[in-house]
């Protein structure tokens, strides 16, 4: 009987270390967009999930930059439900930094508003538990 719940138990850290393996390969996120709502810069992602079970983002932090200056530091600890095979959307608030609000300014005066600004998001999110990093530029 002890050798198969020892079977059993390995079996389903097996297909546990299997899924979370396949999350992290799979997950796929997205910049889909820059908005300015209720007075605050917003930054748009989303996260595919492509995988049959749910999974929870418990935080994303990262480093929003443009032209390689950093403008803001963002994090959010709200836990996000994904359902299986499906796709959210999570909007993001940015509240530039001193010098990242001139760099942000300059950058939205010289170009022609939001439809022409470039920006580079970098940081990692925990999903399911796992730090999956994310690496995405915007260009409107």
């Amino acid at each position: 009987m002890k050798t198969y719940l020892g079977i059993l138990a390995i079996g389903g850290l097996a297909y546990w270390l299997y899924s979370r393996k396949r999350l992290k390969e799979t997950a796929l996120f997205s910049f889909d967009g820059v908005r300015i709502a209720n007075n605050k810069l917003q930054i748009k992602l989303g996260l595919s999930n492509p995988t049959n079970a749910s999974v929870t983002i418990n935080s994303i932090v990262g480093v929003l930059n443009t032209k390689g200056s950093d403008i803001a530091n963002i994090s959010s600890f709200e836990k996000i439900t994904i359902l299986p095979n499906n796709k959210t959307f999570i909007n993001l608030d940015v509240a530039p930094s001193l010098i990242g609000i001139f760099t942000t300014v300059k950058q939205i005066v010289k170009k022609g508003g939001l439809k022409n600004l470039s920006l580079k998001f970098k940081g990692t999110a925990n999903v399911n538990g796992l730090p999956l990093p994310i690496d995405l530029t915007y260009t409107a």
